[in-house]
């Protein structure tokens, strides 16, 4: 996390939360490793599920390093961007996009998660209920966050 603008706090809640740290995990979606990384998201950035712990945590920052870039530069606010990059990290980041697109057309703003666009990213897609999509995903966000408070009380920085 040195080489990142998060706390190390942060990226192992996420781990915790698609892995419980197994390494060897593999989800029912094709997802792998520590950070569950899916498939074609492994072919883009050149990931291997065979790879060992250590390359699979820096394989799943590097692709939340390129989340944040990309909301960055879409004029999501440092601050703002979490939410936004953990919904895109669980759901897809185009899922993430449309539901900009809706909570603008709604007259909600559209790089502000809570109570804006977490109510658009649900999907009609697959034969799932919007509601679902959108509160599993909503879930997965406010999951991970409640984790990262969590530990931030029981490990200190300099532990």
């Amino acid at each position: 996390s040195r080489h990142t603008p998060w706390d190390w706090r942060w990226v192992a809640s996420i781990i915790y939360q698609e892995s419980r740290f197994c390494p060897k995990v593999r989800s029912p979606r094709g997802a792998y490793s520590l950070m569950q990384i899916t498939g074609p998201t492994a072919r883009h950035f050149g990931m291997s599920y065979t790879a060992p712990p250590a390359e699979q945590i820096d394989n799943g920052v590097a692709y939340l390093l390129w989340l944040d870039s990309t909301f960055a530069a879409q004029g999501v606010a440092e601050s703002a961007r979490p939410p936004f990059i953990l919904a895109a990290y669980n759901a897809g980041i185009n899922r993430v996009q449309q539901a900009r697109v809706r909570a603008e057309k709604a007259g909600r703003a559209s790089t502000v998660w809570y109570e804006n666009v977490a109510p658009y990213v649900g999907s009609q897609a697959n034969g799932y209920k919007q509601s679902v999509v959108c509160n599993s995903i909503d879930r997965y966000v406010r999951e991970v966050q409640s984790r990262y408070r969590h530990y931030c009380n029981l490990v200190s920085m300099g532990s």
